[in-house]
């Protein structure tokens, strides 16, 4: 199944009409219209009716892609205007709320997996599919997508923390210690004299100052092997990276915090 909403907002039957609709005033109005009609006939007719489907062949429900699909014809891809209002409407919070209760409808059917297409992504005249528009966005769009993840239904069991992410966490220019994750984390020290405690996996960049990583003990007595400016411990997913690192010491693998914090 799919689970897009908004495909003729701006096609080419309904290009002209867009364009009066944004000259007046009323082209969110009307957007907002074909939205939640879309999505109405996707959880009142077209998904119950595949749930049966499904349910009398033993399968499951499942949605490979969705979201809004508010992306220009070719007639309407090289109009500035259009492209700018399909940006504005698939980030505006009313768009949002529509992403709500289509996934919430999708529960209520009995539908389990559900990929919402796509996480992050710069919007273009080829579509805004991006919940997120570059790394350090944030969107109504996101948060809803985020709220159903974390009460949407489960259909296999996983072990806790399989979907946990490292971070990204960057100092100042101030001495600074910067503690990441059980995850891959990419660890970037500013201008000061930093400690920085890294595991498995991570990417390390100290900068200037003399900076100092701290690593668990299990890695006292790995291989240290340079590559070019910057030394390599491990192999694989667990290959650890530094850089502009002046000293190593071992002795901690409490990483449980997720912190930068100044030293002095």
């Amino acid at each position: 199944m799919t689970g897009y909403v908004g495909h003729d907002v701006a096609s080419d039957d309904n290009l002209e009409a867009l364009r009066r609709d944004i000259a007046r005033g009323r082209a969110e109005e009307r957007a907002l219209e074909t939205l939640r009609a879309d999505a109405a006939d996707l959880v009142d007719r077209l998904w119950p009716h595949h749930a049966r489907v499904a349910a009398r062949h033993g399968l499951r429900l499942v949605m490979y892609e969705g979201g809004p699909h508010m992306v220009a014809g070719a007639a309407g891809r090289e109009d500035e205007a259009i492209t700018g209002f399909l940006t504005t409407m698939s980030h505006a919070p009313q768009v949002a709320k529509i992403v709500g209760t289509l996934f919430d409808g999708w529960a209520g059917v009995g539908g389990t997996q559900a990929t919402a297409y796509l996480d992050i992504a710069a919007p273009s005249r080829w579509g805004s599919w991006g919940a997120l528009r570059h790394l350090d966005d944030a969107t109504p769009r996101w948060d809803a997508l985020m709220r159903y993840n974390e009460t949407g239904p489960d259909w296999e069991r996983r072990a806790p923390g399989s979907f946990d992410d490292g971070v990204t966490l960057g100092g100042g220019e101030a001495a600074e210690r910067l503690v990441g994750t059980p995850e891959e984390d990419l660890l970037l020290g500013g201008g000061g004299d930093d400690e920085i405690h890294a595991g498995p996996g991570d990417r390390v960049d100290g900068g200037p100052g003399h900076d100092r990583a701290v690593l668990p003990e299990a890695l006292r007595g790995a291989a240290i092997v340079p590559e070019g400016d910057r030394i390599a411990i491990g192999t694989g997913a667990a290959r650890l990276l530094l850089a502009g690192i002046e000293e190593i010491a071992y002795g901690t693998d409490d990483r449980a915090l997720n912190v930068t914090e100044t030293l002095r």
